[in-house]
């Protein structure tokens, strides 16, 4: 493994990446602007943010890996209070979301369940969970808000 470099900041230890996870980085995120502030900002423990989890790239990189489902058609950046997984779709960027786990077969057999709730940057998803009153923390709640959205009376 290579020497890997830190420093401390006030919140976290900041970790030079490995060429592991720079490939990986490099073949499996195509938004350019996330990839470059995990490369410069490599955090190497998972960042609390109110009852959700940022993670770093050890664990973007675990959970997405985890399993070939997920693997598929998502980078899983966090996870909400309840085990629910926080994610993008790998090809489009397009929006951020959760992924339910409950309804996610383990052994593989079963469907993704996956429910957009942004369109916003990463920083603004984390910062409106905190924030926002009534703003979805889990995949249940973002089911119950997606409804609204599909008759047009609401978008975010």
């Amino acid at each position: 493994m290579a020497y890997k470099e830190t420093m401390e900041t006030d919140t976290c230890i900041i970790e030079e990446l490995s060429m592991e996870q720079r490939k990986w980085l490099d073949e499996n995120v195509i938004n350019e602007e996330f990839r470059q502030f995990i490369t410069e900002y490599p955090f190497c423990d998972d960042v609390q943010l109110c009852a959700n989890d940022f993670f770093g790239p050890a664990s973007i990189i675990k959970w997405t890996d985890e399993y070939q489902s997920i693997k598929k058609d998502y980078i899983v950046i966090g996870s909400a209070a309840n085990g629910d997984w926080i994610a993008i779709p790998k090809n489009t960027w397009e929006s951020i979301g959760y992924i339910s786990h409950e309804e996610f077969g383990y052994d593989q057999s079963d469907q993704l369940k996956y429910c957009p709730v942004s369109r916003n940057s990463i920083g603004e998803f984390f910062y409106n969970t905190w924030h926002v009153d009534n703003y979805p923390c889990d995949y249940y709640e973002a089911v119950e808000t997606e409804a609204p959205k599909k008759d047009g009376k609401t978008t975010r």
